[in-house]
């Protein structure tokens, strides 16, 4: 038997009260003096064992009133053969995996987790302390919530697209585990990047809940990848599209279709017979800048489209742009030279400075490159540039003036933002780039690319510091910069502004960006990207296909990758360490550079209950499903029918004492 609330075990010493009063109050005599005292002496006797009687009843039940009392105050509850190790802790931290998976489907498992949270906290003891983690945020030990707080900040968690493992989190409570009373509850559908090892949590009860998903059962079919056969160019925007489906449930899947809008461009059926991996080409015509759907339909219902991939299609188009760098090698001339839509001329900052503002009108983009400081005569070129709506991208120097910068922001009425903390290592690449290995912490915003982040830089150990990168459409944050000891890389951003307009969405920026990243970043964040035009293998496939440049694609279910723990699409070429994709999404308007994964590989990111088991057996941890948090709940009903029963037995005392004070009067 374990007790929800202890402290009142306290009360128990209130037993010596009715002791105390026993020995003293009726230990009280008179002495009256008579000259014969044998008949009352007599009298005395027989009277004294029934007064004796009567004082043994009222102290047995007087202290059975008060045990009973604080019995029900102390609320019992009778053990299980597997009870929650963590009943008898008073702070209680409660992990949970709120990375996109858990989000999937309609019956998520993040909306089970919830519902089976909210049981076990209302039957929580009242004293009792939570912290609520996600894969956000840090652990505080000096924050802690009651039931109704804790209860409001699990229905307001939000998921975010990445997975911060176990162990790192682990290393953050360590310090604290023997200050303070704790236990933790971990919640997650088992991922093995968030589950990549189990350390060695001693002195500390936990629990780990694992919500199964049946991720292969679902769909009739699932889009396994796409790529370009013939890109569209400026000269011929005629292209074929190629696919390739997972056929999980035969004669279902019917038709799959490419549409732009409410106008399906191309269209095939299905054999009835396919089953497996099932691949074709689609025509398409780009006529503007804007989303394509790939989708199928159910052979019952033709208009029942579900699984829909949408893919941002860039309309192909011939940009001039002018980079004005002091180098004899730009970064960004070297990043777009490859590229034929665009026109691009190199200049010094002093010829770009001898002209007037109004001989750039034919340019549409100017990148400033590696400028150290900005002077009052550069503030008002490049205002009048930006009055005049021409983009412009600044890459800072590595030896940049920060007070300079501060300057001519100010006087540009752009915002600067607080840096925004990456929490990872910077592995090295080459000479100049680096490779973000770790996960990252920002609010992913809805646009046609994934790496674009709310508010969000980092820095790391090997960093020296961040220098945020702006543009001339008012506050639009595009780049951050790392400038690392041996040089610089780029992560997109967007500003925090949101009345600013979204650059992302920009048809001609948002390519331009993109190719730029491409060589002046070795990584998106969470990504590992595919360079321009490189080949890698498609899966399930013996095809070498072209990286899709202009469009990112998903699968129902995009699951981060982790080239310890999986085996999944290896990206293979030349100049950069072979590695697995990296990045999750989910099925929402985000879409991932390269090609989606199948659903068998899919699932092979998920640990089995049956693996962890095996796992977790040399460790302290327990791993448990839903139903023990159900049987924990219920196991706190039936305290409640006991302590009713406990009530009863109290007012059976205060009755039988009552009638023992009646009885003995009358005798």
């Amino acid at each position: 038997m374990t007790f929800i609330n202890p402290t009142a075990l306290w009360g128990l010493l209130a037993l010596s009260v009715p002791i105390l009063v026993h020995l003293f109050h009726f230990r009280r005599y008179t002495t009256i003096y008579f000259s014969d005292v044998r008949l009352l002496s007599q009298m005395e006797e027989q009277r004294s064992t029934r007064s004796n009687l009567k004082r043994l009843l009222l102290l047995l039940f007087r202290m059975a009133s008060i045990f009973f009392v604080v019995l029900a105050f102390a609320q019992p509850v009778l053990d299980e053969e597997k009870s929650l190790v963590d009943d008898m802790a008073r702070h209680e931290i409660l992990l949970i995996d709120n990375s996109l998976s858990m989000y999937d489907g309609e019956a998520s498992s993040y909306e089970q987790t919830v519902k089976d949270l909210t049981a076990y906290i209302n039957n929580s003891s009242g004293d009792k302390r939570f912290q609520l983690l996600g894969h956000q945020g840090i652990f505080d030990p000096n924050f802690w919530y009651g039931k109704d707080s804790v209860l409001s900040l699990l229905g307001s968690m939000q998921p975010v697209p990445f997975a911060r493992s176990l162990n790192d989190r682990w290393q953050e409570i360590i310090p604290f585990r023997d200050s303070l009373d704790l236990s933790m509850k971990i919640f997650t559908d088992g991922q093995r990047n968030f589950l990549d090892t189990i350390p060695r949590i001693d002195s500390l009860p936990v629990d780990l809940f694992v919500q199964e998903s049946s991720l292969s059962l679902e769909d009739a079919a699932t889009i396994d990848s796409v790529w370009w056969v013939d890109r569209p160019t400026v000269d011929n925007r005629s292209g074929s599209l190629a696919f390739a489906l997972q056929i999980h449930k035969g004669d279902i899947a019917s038709q799959v279709a490419l549409s732009y809008g409410s106008v399906t461009l191309d269209s095939l059926y299905i054999p009835m017979d396919t089953i497996g991996l099932f691949g074709d080409t689609l025509e398409i015509e780009v006529r503007d800048t804007g989303w394509l759907s790939l989708v199928f339909a159910l052979r019952n219902d033709p208009n029942e489209y579900n699984n829909t991939i949408p893919i941002g299609i860039y309309l192909p188009e011939l940009i001039d742009i002018l980079v004005v760098s002091e180098a004899p090698f730009a970064q960004s001339v070297k990043a777009l030279k490859s590229v034929s839509d665009f026109t691009t001329t190199q200049t010094s900052l002093a010829a770009f400075m001898a002209k007037k503002s109004s001989f750039y009108a034919d340019y549409e983009v100017i990148i400033l490159e590696s400028v150290k400081a900005f002077n009052q005569e550069q503030i008002d070129q490049i205002g009048k540039l930006r009055n005049k709506g021409l983009r412009l991208i600044i890459l800072p120097s590595a030896s940049l003036d920060a007070a300079s910068y501060a300057d001519a922001f100010t006087q540009w009425d752009i915002p600067l933002e607080d840096a925004y903390p990456y929490r990872g290592k910077v592995n090295k690449l080459n000479t100049s780039h680096y490779l973000l290995d770790g996960v990252l912490r920002g609010k992913a915003v809805r646009s046609r690319f994934p790496e674009v982040y709310d508010g969000l830089t980092w820095r790391s150990t090997s960093a020296l510091r961040t220098t945020p990168i702006y543009t001339t459409l008012k506050g639009d944050v595009l780049l951050y910069s790392c400038q690392s000891p041996k040089g610089a890389s780029y992560v997109f951003t967007s500003s925090i502004d949101k009345k600013a307009s979204n650059l992302m969405e920009d048809p001609l920026f948002a390519p331009l960006l993109y190719r730029m990243a491409m060589v002046d970043a070795s990584s998106f964040p969470a990504y590992k990207r595919l360079d321009f035009q490189a080949k890698f293998t498609l899966p399930n496939t013996m095809v070498d296909a072209e990286s899709p440049v202009e469009f990112r694609t998903i699968a129902k279910a995009w699951i981060p990758r982790q080239s310890k723990s999986n085996d999944g699409l290896v990206c293979s070429m030349d100049g950069l360490v072979p590695g697995h994709l990296l990045g999750y999404q989910n099925s929402s308007k985000r879409f991932v550079v390269g090609c989606a994964l199948s659903r068998a590989e899919a699932d092979s990111s998920f640990w089995a209950v049956d693996e962890l088991s095996s796992w977790l057996a040399s460790t302290s941890v327990t791993l448990r499903s839903g139903e023990d948090l159900v049987k924990r709940t219920e196991s706190s009903n039936h305290g409640e029918g006991l302590w009713r029963w406990i009530l009863l037995i109290v007012l059976a005392s205060l009755l039988g004492e009552t009638l023992i004070v009646r009885w003995f009067s009358r005798s």
